[in-house]
């Protein structure tokens, strides 16, 4: 199951961008693609167009929920790194991810540094991050606080 974040979700429409060739790929090799609740909001609030949404729409395969056990996940990656306002999403995007037990793909800055086995946030969430995923997309820079 491979989770997309908002900006993966954006780009995916770019005829011949990376994303749009994995998202692709991906359905014709039968994998689950979900998205989590924010990131969809997130791409919602676009501009998007209705086609461009029901495109995209009709590569996921579900729209992950945000609940109360997602808000307590959420809540822990957000304090562990730094209590910045601009992770806030980002926290809930990865806190819907290790709940739906997927890999999270995104494009650009992901500002989440537990996906990437960071001590850190295993220290202080008690979450075992999940391993870089191999999907042969443009590096995925993790930050942690303000530092690329």
């Amino acid at each position: 199951m491979i989770c997309l974040d908002t900006n993966f979700l954006i780009l995916g429409l770019v005829s011949g961008s990376t994303e749009s060739k994995k998202l692709i790929h991906w359905v014709q090799a039968g994998e689950i693609l979900i998205t989590p609740m924010p990131a969809w909001y997130e791409f919602l609030c676009g501009p998007v167009s209705a086609i461009q949404i029901s495109t995209m729409r009709a590569f996921l395969q579900e729209v992950i929920a945000f609940d109360d056990a997602q808000a307590s996940t959420a809540a822990q990656l957000f304090n562990a790194t730094g209590r910045k306002r601009s992770l806030r999403v980002d926290a809930m995007i990865a806190a819907t991810s290790i709940g739906a037990n997927a890999k999270l793909v995104a494009s650009g800055v992901f500002n989440i540094c537990c996906i990437t086995r960071c001590s850190q946030c295993t220290k202080a969430t008690g979450i075992k991050p999940t391993p870089p995923t191999n999907f042969g997309l443009v590096p995925l820079p993790i930050r942690l606080g303000n530092k690329a």
